[in-house]
């Protein structure tokens, strides 16, 4: 597959596909970002994102690496985005509706 690349238009968010991922960048006035996204979101992944930005005069960079796993189908209980959290309790994403 070729290597494709795209600027989205009036955004400062760039991305770049590569073959099973992404890579991709952005920045506001504070602070920048950039990643990469590998893999397949039905059996496992990894997001590595690098967060930069100013404080007290020195630059600070934030490095998150996050990998997952597809663990199967919701249980019935459970809606999607729903997340069931340490100790049994659930809390339903704030961003589900975006």
């Amino acid at each position: 597959m070729p290597k494709i690349a795209w600027q989205l238009r009036n955004s400062p968010t760039a991305r770049e596909l590569n073959g099973d991922g992404y890579s991709f960048k952005s920045s506001c006035p504070d602070a920048r970002l950039a990643g990469s996204f590998k893999g397949d979101l039905a059996k496992s992944y990894t997001l590595t994102a690098d967060t930069s930005f100013e404080l007290n005069g020195k630059t600070e960079v934030q490095h998150n690496v996050l990998n997952g796993t597809f663990q199967g189908a919701c249980p019935a209980d459970m809606a999607p985005g729903v997340k069931k959290m340490r100790g049994g309790m659930k809390m339903k994403s704030l961003y589900i509706n975006r």
